[in-house]
């Protein structure tokens, strides 16, 4: 259904019955559905705007006690944003063109009134399209706020990119990680493809080559590597990546999260070795250790003192069971989680899983977990081994991006 499928209100400042009966009748003509109030005064005028509300006014220029360019000063002074066609008869070019320059939206002579319709409903479909994108602005536009407050409040780094890779924006959690201060930003001496590790640098560049070549509207990629800081050491960076494209298949936007993972790197190379270290570590950087055996619904699991901060679970309200831990996870997740972990087995291979686990208080959290397999000399698994992290905070950020880069696609389109 469109607006003219509705019964429209129309507002006529006419002072001459016949006109009005006109007009009336090229209207209904046309097809279209409306209630009309004609007035030929100011008082009337003002009265129809407060209680009729109408969607459009048409006018005619001059009256004897009233013109349309009175009319269009009472709109101008109450700020209302009505569709305004002037009619006349015998109005000069120079007359016309200053009520138009007043506010109207159009005029039709009344010899040529068969314009009439056509003019009523390209004026409100002007109308209607101005109205459609003021509430996409403002939607960005809250969005955007949204979007800038878990960005600053957030423990991930937030860059926005140029198309060359250079720094258009980073969050000041970002400027922290890499010792940018903000003249770095406004001068453009910030490169991203400089930021790349050496030995990191190949394989890197072929994934962004790669993600460059995909045309598609919306592309992202996970990536860890290394990234050197402004002094010229270097971090373990966990980077989420997205690309936006616009119809013509132009970058419209590139921007990246990132966390400084160098203490979770250098846990995961020291998993086996040293449980000690996991468990401090874990408690410094949010991140828990567990060890499982194979079976998934009857096996035993051990959890480090974080694993339990995590999951806001006391230790003797768990009984380490697989079992147990499965009713943790989110319900819309759960068979998902089983399924991964046993590809992973079949395919021998490690596997990083995000999914939500569920709070006692009945609230759902993101986390991230890594495992990989403890084999005899049989090459038989005996045991999982694997890490989990809160990433609430990542995902809440992804979510917000997400919702900016559609309501962005959507403004484009709009204009």
């Amino acid at each position: 259904m469109n607006q003219f499928d509705l019964k429209l209100k129309i507002l006529h400042v006419e002072d001459t019955p016949t006109d009005a009966e006109l007009i009336a009748r090229e209207l209904k003509r046309d097809g279209l559905h409306f209630d009309i109030r004609v007035v030929d005064n100011q008082q009337d005028f003002e009265k129809a705007l407060d209680e009729f509300i109408p969607d459009i006014i048409l006018s005619d220029h001059s009256l004897p006690n009233f013109s349309s360019l009175g009319a269009l000063k009472i709109i101008q002074q109450r700020e209302l944003h009505i569709p305004f066609i002037l009619i006349t008869s015998n109005t000069s070019e120079e007359t016309a063109v200053s009520v138009m320059k007043a506010g109207a939206w159009d005029y039709i002579l009344k010899d040529r009134m068969q314009r009439l319709p056509l003019a009523v409903k390209q004026a409100l479909e002007k109308y209607h399209s101005a109205i459609e994108k003021e509430r996409v602005e403002e939607s960005l536009k809250a969005t955007a706020e949204k979007l800038f407050f878990h960005i600053e409040n957030s423990p991930l780094g937030f860059i926005d990119w140029r198309p060359d890779f250079s720094v258009k924006f980073a969050s000041a959690r970002a400027r922290e990680i890499f010792g940018w201060d903000l003249s770095d930003i406004m001068e453009n001496r910030i490169k991203g493809l400089d930021m790349i590790y050496a030995e990191d640098r190949e394989w890197v560049l072929k994934s962004a080559s790669e993600a460059l070549k995909d045309q598609s509207l919306s592309h992202s990629n996970h990536l860890i590597h290394r990234s050197y800081r402004r002094d010229g050491s270097y971090l373990w960076c966990e980077w989420f990546n997205s690309m936006a494209r616009n119809q013509a298949g132009e970058i419209i936007s590139m921007m990246s999260l990132v966390n400084d993972v160098t203490e979770r790197k250098n846990m995961e190379q020291e998993l086996i070795q040293d449980r000690l270290f996991l468990e401090k570590a874990g408690e410094a950087g949010n991140i828990g250790y567990w060890t499982a055996e194979l079976d998934f619904e009857n096996g035993k699991l051990t959890w480090s003192k974080e694993v339990y901060h995590i999951f806001q679970v006391e230790e003797n309200e768990f009984d380490g069971t697989n079992s147990s831990f499965f009713k943790l996870v989110h319900p819309d997740d759960r068979e998902r989680v089983k399924e991964l972990m046993r590809v992973a087995v079949e395919s021998n291979h490690l596997y990083n899983i995000d999914h939500r686990i569920l709070l006692k208080n009945g609230k759902s959290r993101w986390v991230n977990e890594h495992g990989q397999f403890v084999r005899n000399e049989k090459n038989e698994i005996t045991l999982i081994i694997g890490i989990v992290q809160d990433i609430n905070d990542r995902k809440i950020i992804e979510e917000v991006l997400r919702e900016y880069n559609d309501r962005h696609e959507i403004l484009s389109r709009a204009t």
